[in-house]
């Protein structure tokens, strides 16, 4: 069997998998360690982090079962006939026809008339630091299914009665008495203890984005050391993943995404984004917004950052070389009836992100632009961000809309890339710089196409001095919709963009979304650079702009975007502090009410483990057994933490595989 070398970082979400296989032992005999392999076929050992890399050998052997109850932080998958009493308590609120019952290897949850509810509550109380996966499949109702079926945590005593318009849930009386509603028919909801506490965060995911009815799905609930509580679907294989970012205009529409990516971190994590709100195309909230994300998909304001920070600056455009703009340069935009003749005020858009080695610093690009008398003004602006502080706007040399910028390590250069829109056709330029402010020796960029730029970014391919990018054209005839790509040999050769769209308009619909624009996209390869992860902006039908996470492979010679699956797909987050530190409990619960009756819920199986910590695997085939290496990346001693190995590395092929696992 050829050996192979796989490495994967373990994460609040994985978006790529390796592959690997079992070797298999025939006469191989010790006190094996105990393992749970969950609905997925991944692979769970318990190990107790000290700070040093650990090993294990697993032998595919016959004679030894997984065993859920040894490993997980909590464990249960319905198998005695009855409810088991030392792990869980019934709570029948509204009615107590409500049923709470273990059936056939399920447990079944279902209210009984209007404002009633089944609970199932788990006896083991935590802090923080720990998610709640919930295998499962919803069925019949009168509306959506999964309304009304949450997973809550808190203490004190089960009530019912939060009730909003045209929802009602039960929730814990006091230490937070905070529930997270599936929400297929509304955005997640958060409760403190009383209705008054309601929040509808944003944005909100709704899970008929990925469930259909009778179908089994897997979903994770967690609540992180941070005071983070978060919802994702696990296992998710479709072509696109909605993002969580938080809006500072409270639309949940984006645009323009620039992303940034270290494998050891910046400022303690591994992805960072500029961004652009752009609800319904208004140009007074195209304003540059940054953001941090563990994972690509969940993302934060950092700290020290009040977003926007790419705003305009009130009246600069107001009387320069252009002339005075009559109906002034108001920063917060023009008369939303859209009044001024001239266009709107001045915004802050095309945002880029790159990291400067140099001085520690991110440098934030965006363009502030504005229509004054018959002339368009737009021009880059930077500010920089130290992890803590963000700095005023500064001035660069330059001119034109879309910056996309590299840093080439070797000549210590930045490289700039800015479309000119003065000119028609609209011509791509070239600046280069040594501190990411001045720019210089400006060139024109050719372009092998027919159709001519609008909005472009920028990516380094690994290994290669080949640059990738992203554009979006136009024609005569308007825009041309759909997303392309291009090449270059190195930093400063013409584009040569391919013959096939990256992603067409048609190929990028769901179920929820009629794409009518695909707009300034942000790519990252995987290091091995046979994966294109992206960031797409889309604007539906309706005008609603959306940014979703998909991926590209590359198919007879050309890129294209098709269908992948990923772990885990957030469907939302929150955060509230107040009760992090606080003994509580986790509680799963089917509501009822006129809305929705009669939803089933059959629960399959439940597993909960630590979280906070991120150890990398790396996976080695010797051939008489395949070694698995925990290494840590923090110093922490944490006991008895569950540590997950992807299905994908080991070849697991049931959640019944007999293995043999020893400590190396």
């Amino acid at each position: 069997m050829e050996i192979k070398y796989k490495n994967i970082v373990i994460l609040i979400s994985m978006i790529l998998l390796s592959t690997n296989a079992l070797a298999t032992a025939q006469n191989v005999k010790s006190a094996a360690r105990p393992y749970y392999i969950d609905p997925q076929h991944n692979l769970w050992l318990k190990v107790n982090m000290n700070g040093r890399t650990q090993y294990f050998n697993v032998y595919n052997t016959p004679g030894y079962s997984p065993n859920g109850d040894l490993v997980m932080w909590a464990y249960d998958n319905f198998s005695s006939g009855s409810l088991n009493t030392s792990k869980w308590i019934a709570y029948k609120e509204g009615n107590n026809n409500s049923k709470v019952e273990v059936q056939n290897g399920h447990l079944m949850l279902s209210g009984s008339g209007n404002t009633s509810s089944a609970n199932v509550v788990l006896n083991k109380p935590f802090t923080n630091g720990i998610e709640l996966a919930v295998n499962e499949t919803l069925t019949e109702g009168t509306h959506n299914p999964g309304t009304f079926s949450d997973v809550s945590f808190g203490s004190g005593a089960v009530v019912g009665g939060i009730r909003g318009k045209d929802w009602w849930h039960t929730h814990f009386k006091v230490g937070g008495g905070s529930f997270q509603s599936q929400g297929i028919d509304k955005a997640m909801i958060w409760v403190n203890s009383n209705s008054s506490d309601i929040q509808m965060p944003t944005p909100g995911i709704r899970l008929n984005d990925f469930v259909e009815d009778n179908v089994s799905h897997t979903v994770a609930y967690s609540y992180d050391s941070s005071g983070n509580a978060n919802m994702y679907m696990l296992n998710v294989t479709q072509n696109r993943l909605p993002l969580s970012i938080p809006d500072p205009y409270g639309y949940n529409q984006f645009t323009h995404p620039s992303i940034y990516y270290n494998e050891t971190g910046v400022f303690g994590h591994k992805w960072w984004m500029f961004i652009t709100p752009y609800a319904y195309s208004r140009g007074e909230l195209e304003n540059a917004c940054l953001y941090y994300s563990d994972d690509g998909l969940v993302w934060h304001v950092p700290p020290g950052v009040k977003n926007p920070i790419g705003t305009p600056i009130e009246s600069e455009y107001e009387a320069n070389v252009y002339g005075l703009d009559p109906y002034g340069s108001n920063p917060y935009g023009s008369d939303s009836r859209g009044c001024d003749p001239y266009g709107s005020d001045p915004y802050g858009s095309d945002s880029h992100i790159i990291y400067n080695p140099n001085t520690g610093k991110f440098m934030c690009y965006y363009v502030i632009g504005d229509v004054v008398g018959n002339e368009i003004v737009e021009d880059p602006k930077v500010k920089t961000y130290d992890g803590i502080t963000v700095s005023p706007e500064i001035n660069v040399n330059g001119h034109g809309v879309s910056p996309a910028l590299l840093y080439d390590e070797a000549t210590r250069t930045f490289y700039m890339w800015i479309v000119d829109i003065d000119l028609v056709p609209h011509v791509i330029n070239r600046y280069t710089s040594t501190d990411g402010i001045h720019f210089g020796n400006k060139q024109a960029v050719g372009l092998s196409s027919q159709y001519h730029p609008w909005h472009i970014n920028v990516m380094k391919y690994p290994g290669k001095s080949i640059i990738y990018v992203l554009l979006t054209m136009y024609s005569n005839n308007g825009f041309t919709g759909d997303l392309h790509i291009a090449t270059a040999n190195n930093y400063t050769d013409n584009f040569t963009v391919q013959n096939t769209s990256l992603l067409k308009l048609k190929d990028s619909s769901c179920p929820t979304h009629m794409d009518t624009l695909l707009y300034r996209s942000a790519g990252v390869f995987n290091d091995d650079g046979n994966i294109l992860k992206l960031w797409i902006p889309a604007q539906d039908d309706k005008g609603v702009w959306t940014v979703f996470y998909t991926q590209a492979t590359k198919e007879k010679g050309a890129w294209k975007v098709g269908t992948f699956t990923t772990p885990r797909a957030p469907l939302m987050t929150t955060k509230n502090t107040q009760y992090l530190y606080t003994p509580k409990q986790w509680m799963i619960s089917q509501g009822d009410s006129p809305k929705s009756h009669g939803v089933k819920r059959l629960i399959n199986e439940v597993w909960g483990y630590k979280i906070g910590h991120t150890p990398k695997i790396n996976v080695k085939n010797i051939g008489a057994y395949t070694q698995i290496a925990v290494v840590p990346t923090d110093l922490q001693n944490v006991s008895d933490y569950q540590v997950m190995i992807p299905a994908s590395m080991l070849n697991i092929s049931s959640q019944r595989d007999s293995l043999d696992v020893e400590r190396a």
